[in-house]
């Protein structure tokens, strides 16, 4: 019984391994210094610091959401390129927006490196608000930005799977007499 276990431990190590590799979901959030917060979520590849293959971009300004949400255009913000975020702040570059057509064009999200190699702008447009960090204003922080990983329904289950077998193996495990000499 104790080598079924050990194979069992393997094989779910091995498939966590392989699920690393593969798209997920993310959360993220940047608190802007006058109070105003960005916040949203979206799927992507990881690798290191940076994800990319961006998509089911959602965007929320203090709770209120853009226009056509899910269904956004993800751009690199420099360029026509398709955009990366990274998990430190350094690295965005970004532009998202609700629809091509420029008459119809008022939720924009901008993040990206203007002055230099590491990000120091960003800013949003709605109808109702603007607001903007980067040189020449408030700066833009990396410490006020934040991404995290949204756990995969999987993942938890393997870890409610593992810890089963854990109280399960220590029940089944029988208490030894006294220690005697």
């Amino acid at each position: 019984m104790n080598k079924f276990f050990r194979i069992l431990a393997c094989a779910m190590l091995l498939a966590g391994v392989g699920a690393a590799a593969q798209a997920g979901q993310y959360q993220y959030n940047y608190n802007f210094t006058d109070g105003n917060v960005v916040s949203g979520s979206f799927s992507g590849s990881a690798s290191g610091n940076l994800i990319t293959d961006l998509s089911n971009f959602s965007v929320f300004i203090n709770g209120q959401a853009f226009a056509n949400n899910g269904n956004l255009i993800i751009r690199d913000g420099s360029a026509n390129g398709v955009g990366v975020l990274s998990f430190d702040g350094t690295a965005n570059s970004l532009l998202v927006v609700n629809s091509f057509d420029p008459f119809l064009l008022d939720h924009v999200l901008l993040i990206g490196a203007f002055q230099g190699s590491t990000t120091d702008v960003i800013s949003y447009a709605t109808p109702y608000a603007a607001n903007g960090e980067g040189p020449g204003v408030a700066p833009y922080s990396a410490t006020r930005w934040q991404v995290s990983a949204v756990p995969e329904p999987a993942t938890s289950a393997m870890l409610m799977v593992g810890v089963a077998l854990v109280g399960f193996a220590a029940r089944r495990r029988k208490p030894s007499g006294p220690f005697v000499q």
